[in-house]
């Protein structure tokens, strides 16, 4: 009896987790740009580079909400290459849409940080005299893009401030030359706590808007083509952009030996293939793809005319 009890207590402790995976809500797909720094000057005189880290800081916060499925940087990069992401200030909201339906993704968010100032005064204080006092103020401007309508669904504000008295005027901004972005360190000074605050506005407003927006399932791509040249590791293809390939893609290179026909009608029913390797994609071109060989089988080198299919 005792037996039967465990087993159907397993039973049902595997239905409900199975049950629970299955009711696991899918989450939005949103990319985020890096923000472009809308003020003329800066106060500081280190590499610091405040509209890539404030916009990785509300990536992070994205992904914490656990609504969102958020596009890593680094594959920004490998999508839509360097000097594009570069230049993403200058995006405008047609182009943002091309960009995202090449990510995959339903919403993109860009725009500006129109403030990050630190200012320092004096102020005179009842009993206590002269005392330096800091102003840290942070301000994004930000669009939230939905990337299916071609809609702006919402322009979003982002206002940050926060003080700090007592200091030594001039303290407050050598504290902040070795910090970055996702530090505690920076996080515990008022910069740090100014952009937080201005980062929290705006992911609130993100999740608001965006609660009446269908979840749908990322649909596989299915990507096949020929080799057009080899040389050496370097593997040119018959598809690119216009066929969806992306750079990071693995693509399977297979060799047809043989096709086999119905012998009643004609008809292919069957193609016999061999394996000959595996490539990564590392450029992407309008007609043209260009990979390099990342396996091989044993005794197989590749050839122009070889078939190639998406596996990743």
């Amino acid at each position: 009896m005792q037996k039967n009890k465990l087993i159907g207590f397993l039973l049902a402790l595997a239905l409900f987790a199975a049950t629970s995976s299955a009711e696991e809500p899918a989450k939005i797909r949103i990319a985020v740009l890096p923000f472009k720094l809308g003020q003329n000057q800066t106060w500081w005189n280190w590499n610091w580079d405040p509209g890539t880290g404030i916009s990785d800081m509300v990536v992070t916060d994205l992904v914490n909400t656990g609504k969102f499925s958020v596009f890593e940087r680094e594959r920004l990069r490998e999508v839509l290459g360097e000097q594009i992401l570069a230049e993403t200030g200058l995006v405008d909201t047609s182009t943002a849409v091309s960009m995202g339906k090449l990510l995959g993704v339903q919403l993109l968010l860009m725009g500006t940080v129109t403030r990050f100032d630190m200012q320092e005064k004096k102020i005179s204080l009842p009993f206590l005299g002269e005392v330096g006092e800091a102003t840290a103020t942070v301000q994004l401007d930000l669009r939230l893009v939905n990337v299916e309508t071609g809609e702006i669904i919402s322009a979003l504000r982002g206002d940050g401030q926060d003080k700090a008295r007592n200091l030594a005027l001039g303290s407050m901004f050598g504290t902040l030359q070795d910090f970055s972005f996702q530090s505690e360190e920076f996080h515990a000074t008022i910069l740090g706590k100014a952009t937080a605050t201005a980062v929290g506005q705006v992911v609130k407003g993100i999740v608001e808007k965006s609660q009446g927006i269908e979840v749908k399932a990322v649909s596989k791509r299915s990507i096949t083509g020929q080799v057009a040249d080899v040389a050496g590791k370097e593997v040119t293809l018959n598809i690119g952009k216009k066929q969806q390939v992306q750079v990071g893609d693995i693509f399977q290179i297979q060799r047809k030996l043989r096709e086999i026909k119905d012998p009643a009608t004609g008809a292919v029913i069957r193609v016999v293939k061999e394996e000959i390797g595996q490539i990564k994609i590392s450029e992407v071109y309008d007609g043209a793809s260009v990979g390099t060989i990342i396996k091989t089988e044993a005794g197989q080198t590749l050839k122009v005319g070889d078939l190639v299919t998406l596996i990743q």
